[in-house]
């Protein structure tokens, strides 16, 4: 082999190594961002909300819609404000259980009364806020978000929700008026085992990179329940699908609220990066 034809062949060798290297690289998640919020929340929050988008509120999802709506920081009433709960009739089986009365059906509804300071303020509030939503939260999760269409005063009806979840926001409640620590703010979940993130061969022929916002809430088992992407990065060319396939993976040391494992939300970031 004449040495013009050997430094030819070595120069292709050499781009063919850097090539493989190059896609070695670009297949693996570089880096998978901290809990970028947790947010220890009553085990029920109403919130009020905009359903356009506004700078400084956070964007979250409807559980259950394609819903998106924009939560204001602040509660207006959470389950600590909360005197009276029952189950309201939905045309279900009544089970009597001794002093909690549960509606077994398909879906049920909660409705609460407040406390003077509670309805003083969801009155204020309410008020000021027709034709916007209203956001009700069960463990950080928004679960309904009705447009308000008159002021509320001191009770409420909480829908859209589960029978068996009803009945787990009763018993919270009964337990919150005789444990009032019950309904003080959780400690906070870490995490044990975090799931990487792997990259499409579609998004790294694309060049994407960038971050993924996820919404989950840990469970009392530190397993992960439903995942929602607060904020996309792609969701044509599956990094979206692969942030969420990786978070629910992940494994945690539960949170707490009262000194009991408790669900708690948290939200994390996933950074997609070529290098």
């Amino acid at each position: 082999m004449s040495l013009k034809r050997l430094l030819c062949t070595m120069a292709a060798l050499t781009l063919i190594v850097g090539g493989v290297t190059m896609a070695t690289v670009r297949a693996l998640p570089l880096e998978v961002g901290a809990l970028a919020q947790i947010g220890a929340a009553s085990r029920m929050e109403i919130r009020l909300a905009e359903s356009a988008f506004t700078p400084g509120l956070r964007e979250v999802a409807v559980s259950g819609s394609d819903q998106r709506i924009y939560l204001h920081p602040t509660p207006i009433a959470t389950w600590s404000d909360v005197t009276v709960a029952r189950i309201a009739n939905q045309g279900g089986r009544v089970v009597n259980n001794g002093n909690r009365v549960y509606q077994d059906s398909q879906w049920a509804a909660v409705a609460v009364t407040f406390n003077s300071a509670a309805a003083a303020r969801m009155q204020s509030a309410t008020a000021a806020h027709l034709g916007r939503p209203l956001a009700i939260l069960i463990d950080g999760r928004v679960v309904a978000a009705p447009t308000v269409k008159a002021p509320i005063g001191d009770s409420a009806t909480l829908t859209g929700i589960t029978p068996a979840l009803a009945r787990q926001l009763i018993d919270a409640n009964l337990d919150c008026q005789t444990n009032p620590a019950q309904c003080n703010a959780a400690v906070l979940p870490v995490p044990i085992h975090q799931e990487r993130p792997q990259y499409t061969q579609a998004a790294m022929a694309a060049q994407i990179e960038g971050t993924v916002l996820l919404e989950t809430t840990v469970l009392p088992d530190g397993s992960v329940g439903y995942v929602d992407v607060v904020k996309s990065l792609d969701s044509q060319l599956g990094l979206d699908q692969e942030a969420v396939k990786a978070l629910k993976l992940w494994t945690w040391k539960p949170g707490t609220r009262g000194g009991e494992p408790s669900s708690v939300m948290v939200q994390i970031e996933m950074k997609f990066t070529l290098k």
